[in-house]
């Protein structure tokens, strides 16, 4: 099968997945659930810029395509650190106004809408992906600040996780530490791709995996089997203390 043809496959079933996710809890009644939401959506315009990016062999929309992806990604970290405010709350780590992070994302976006007219962020060059063309990035230094805002955003979160996963009890440990490890293995993959310079971001598979997973432990996990272990130890607990009685 052609690689285009299948990845594009994978992507699109991971966008539908990400609106039945993102419709999930939209309804959902607890108040998480609109910051899930949101975040669903967000990782859609950076899977769907990548959709653009694989399918076409027109230069002009390759550079729509990676604009919806740049522009995605800033809306991605918006959306995390608004579902980490709200996911951390109450731990000490989710509770400050992150309002500078968000200013710092609006002028990240602003300063890549401005490569239309100044071409000081990126362009793109022809790459031969099985005998057709696929249009590669070539990043300028406004690319470097748009990675340098992303990643610095992301570490911040990657520590809030940390701080919430050792401060939290052991009975939500479980859900931050899955969570922490999930944006850790995209985090790499998506590294990965930037300095490998893979004509396909494979990455987006991990963007569409993390937001499943996210609305799975935001709003339906439940830690039921180590409640029960927790339970049953104290059950023991009872027992010999009944015993030595």
């Amino acid at each position: 099968m052609d690689i285009r043809i299948a990845f594009s496959t994978i992507l699109t079933c991971l966008v539908m997945a990400l609106v039945l996710c993102a419709v999930k809890g939209y309804k959902s009644r607890k108040t998480i659930g609109r910051a899930v939401c949101l975040l669903d959506v967000a990782l859609i315009p950076p899977i769907i810029g990548n959709l653009i990016i694989i399918g076409t062999s027109n230069e002009s929309l390759a550079i729509i395509g990676y604009y919806i992806y740049f522009l995605g990604m800033d809306l991605v970290m918006f959306s995390l650190v608004r579902f980490t405010a709200k996911y951390c709350a109450g731990l000490g780590n989710g509770e400050r106004n992150p309002a500078a992070v968000y200013l710092a994302l609006a002028a990240d976006a602003v300063q890549m809408i401005l490569n239309i007219p100044f071409g000081h962020a990126f362009e793109v060059e022809p790459y031969d992906v099985q005998g057709l063309d696929y249009y590669r990035l070539i990043p300028h230094f406004g690319q470097t600040i748009h990675r340098m805002v992303d990643y610095a955003v992301f570490f911040a979160v990657i520590l809030i996780f940390i701080l919430a996963a050792m401060k939290s009890p052991r009975i939500n440990r479980e859900r931050y530490s899955i969570i922490l490890i999930a944006m850790l293995t995209v985090g790499l993959w998506q590294t990965f791709y930037i300095f490998s310079r893979t004509p396909i971001d494979r990455s987006m598979i991990g963007f569409g995996a993390f937001g499943i997973l996210i609305t799975y432990f935001a709003i339906y996990y439940r830690p039921l089997r180590l409640l029960d272990r927790m339970l049953s130890g104290n059950r023991i607990g009872y027992v010999r203390r009944d015993i030595c009685v």
